[in-house]
């Protein structure tokens, strides 16, 4: 059953954990969910992403109070002003930090990871200007988390699977905009719900 929620209002007076993101469409979310199968069969100890909860994140707020709202509206509508829309592909799989520990396995991006670099970037500047989120001290590396490792049970069974679709294209996406979101936290996983929704302005190259 989807988590990711329609747009909706953010309850008054109570922090929520927020964060922007692009949103990946259904084809792309089945064709991940497939490789999610695939590497579920090595057994290995992996809290798997809900298809539905699939995502970029590209800018990870935290607890955020509600007053901000309106800021971080206005800081991601102008980014969205500025910003041509472009097409990523996303290829290949790899897990983080390093394949003796993983801690978490993800999908890579091939052409358009650096536009997508760029649009998490700008997010992080235009925030840190209007003072309403700091800069990231690490760069932002783009990758579509799948699961996160919880012990290293087969763990090298896990990697050899990775291994295995290491080269293995998924599909392509075309970024033609973003979201606010807001994550809460249940017992079966987060729910995640659209706040706000920017539409990229400017056609892409190819349009």
């Amino acid at each position: 059953m989807p988590d990711q929620q329609p747009a909706a209002p953010v309850p008054p007076g109570e922090q929520q954990r927020m964060f922007f993101a692009v949103l990946i469409p259904k084809p792309l979310q089945a064709a991940a969910e497939v490789i999610q199968r695939a590497l579920r069969r090595a057994n290995a100890d992996v809290k798997w992403v809900e298809p539905a909860n699939l995502h970029f994140t590209i800018k990870f707020l935290g607890e955020t109070s509600p007053e901000l709202l309106p800021g971080l509206v206005a800081a991601g509508q102008q980014v969205a002003e500025r910003t041509s829309r472009f097409k990523v592909s996303l290829s290949g799989l790899g897990a983080f930090p390093h394949e003796q520990w993983p801690q978490v396995v993800w999908i890579g991006c091939g052409d358009g990871s650096p536009e997508l670099a760029q649009l998490g970037r700008d997010i992080d500047e235009a925030l840190a200007a209007a003072q309403l989120a700091p800069l990231d001290k690490k760069p932002f590396t783009p990758h579509l988390t799948l699961g996160r490792t919880r012990s290293n049970r087969r763990i090298k069974a896990l990697m050899q699977l990775v291994a295995q679709f290491a080269q293995v294209p998924v599909g392509p996406l075309l970024v033609n905009g973003f979201a606010l979101m807001r994550s809460d936290l249940q017992p079966r996983g987060p729910v995640y719900t659209v706040i706000h929704e920017f539409a990229l302005s400017r056609p892409a190259v190819s349009e």
